[in-house]
């Protein structure tokens, strides 16, 4: 998740360098809008809360998740960030099961990002630095504060991420994946962000909060991106994408082109590399950007905004190609 115009390597491990107490206050903000999410049924392929991409119909709907159960889904997700090749990215194998991150190249206090992931308490049942991935009747919420725990290692912030390797994919011959979701504040620092990742390691960005774009107000810009080929395109959304939930998605078509959607409106589009045969992952996570990152995106500042930063996802879906 990283600006075309930053250098950036993958290490032999696979990972790259991306990487609260539970927020009651904060959430409760917004349970009356979550609770009319309620009704979604948490079962993978019952009644869907979103309808259809448009020119799609419920008969291409293969895979769907509310996060409605006490529970993360482990059948379909891992409460971690990584890939199948690799497995959980651990920065260099510093990190323990089951909590996951990239891989610093220095010290994560002076990297891109300055997070590790934390699945507790959806994910894993220990809690170390406090309540990172929630899941229920409201939906999944992915929660980043600031945390020691990890202080060793250069992190100073927790947050959390889930990732489909090995377990749920978009398939190889192609279809749409559609997100409902609403972003964290990104003015200071926090990154949400939706994504796509194929065992070769070629990367499709959705949307990655936080971006810089001129004078726009940052909560307003949606930054996507084919790391296949193309560039990066980072725009005004035109509206808060922090504010309130929005259709995210994505259509895959072999061979032909990458589309990016946002409640249903044609936001980008690639043609160049696109594979012809290759299976997508999919990831949720929230990173939180550290000084390198200061050019292009906003930067952490725990005194100004110690958080906690929410990403909230309250429907997942995949469909096949019609």
């Amino acid at each position: 998740m990283i600006p075309f115009n930053a250098h950036i390597s993958i290490d032999r491990n696979g990972s790259r360098n991306r990487m609260p107490q539970t927020a009651v206050n904060r959430a409760k903000h917004f349970t009356a809008a979550l609770l009319a999410a309620s009704a979604i049924v948490s079962t993978a392929v019952a009644a869907e809360f979103l309808p259809p991409p448009a020119g799609y119909t419920r008969s291409q709907l293969i895979f769907n998740d509310a996060f409605a159960s006490s529970s993360l889904d482990q059948i379909h997700w891992n409460p971690w960030l990584g890939d199948p090749r690799y497995g959980r990215w651990n920065d260099f194998g510093k990190l323990p099961n089951p909590y996951s991150g990239g891989n610093c190249p220095k010290r994560c206090s002076t990297s891109y990002q300055i997070m590790y992931d934390d699945p507790y308490p959806y994910g894993f049942n220990v809690g170390v630095s406090g309540s990172h991935l929630l899941g229920g009747p409201w939906g999944l919420s992915i929660q980043a504060a600031p945390s020691s725990h990890f202080a060793s290692l250069g992190y100073s912030w927790a947050a959390s991420a889930v990732s489909t390797a090995s377990k749920t994919v978009l398939p190889a011959t192609g279809g749409y994946v559609q997100w409902h979701a609403k972003m964290p504040d990104s003015r200071y620092g926090a990154w949400g962000a939706l994504w796509l990742l194929s065992a070769d390691g070629a990367e499709l960005d959705i949307q990655e909060s936080g971006y810089i774009h001129g004078a726009d107000p940052v909560n307003n810009v949606l930054a996507s991106a084919w790391h296949g080929g193309g560039a990066q395109i980072i725009q005004n959304a035109g509206f808060d994408l922090s504010a309130a939930f929005h259709t995210y998605g994505v259509e895959y078509r072999p061979g032909q082109s990458w589309k990016v959607y946002l409640d249903g409106k044609l936001m980008a589009q690639w043609t160049t590399g696109v594979p012809t045969n290759a299976a997508y992952e999919l990831i949720m996570d929230m990173e939180i950007a550290g000084p390198l990152a200061a050019s292009w995106h906003t930067v952490a500042d725990a005194r100004l905004d110690p958080g906690p930063f929410i990403e909230y996802i309250d429907d997942v879906q995949i469909y096949k190609l019609p």
